[in-house]
């Protein structure tokens, strides 16, 4: 696959936003490289505010990562049970605000 982004070739981590494939089937743990690409899309922000924290446990995915609001005692999955299942519980457990929609503020204003 080719890519525009200039650190493509000499990264390894495991989640990028250029591979959508490594965004369905891949995870990341807390402690591995995070895409340097900037702009990147808002789960690499949520990687970057969750890297090298000594609380966190598990592996978080991108749908994990979209969803997650950083507090202290956040887990991810455990790497020793099914993924799918885990995935589906933290999910509907975490049902934190997701992705924001950009809302122009010119709506906001007349909203008022």
């Amino acid at each position: 696959m080719k890519s525009d982004c200039p650190y493509f070739e000499g990264c390894s981590a495991p989640l990028c936003p250029e591979d959508p494939k490594s965004q369905a089937d891949c995870y990341w743990y807390p402690d591995e490289e995070i895409c340097k690409r900037r702009p990147a899309p808002p789960w690499v922000a949520k990687q970057r505010r969750l890297a090298g924290r000594p609380w966190e446990v598990g592996y978080f995915t991108v749908p994990m990562l979209l969803r997650l609001t950083v507090t202290a005692g956040l887990e991810g999955l455990n790497p020793d049970l099914q993924r799918e299942v885990q995935e589906r519980r933290w999910l509907k457990t975490h049902r934190g605000r997701g992705p924001r929609e950009k809302v122009p503020r010119e709506a906001v204003v007349m909203a008022s």
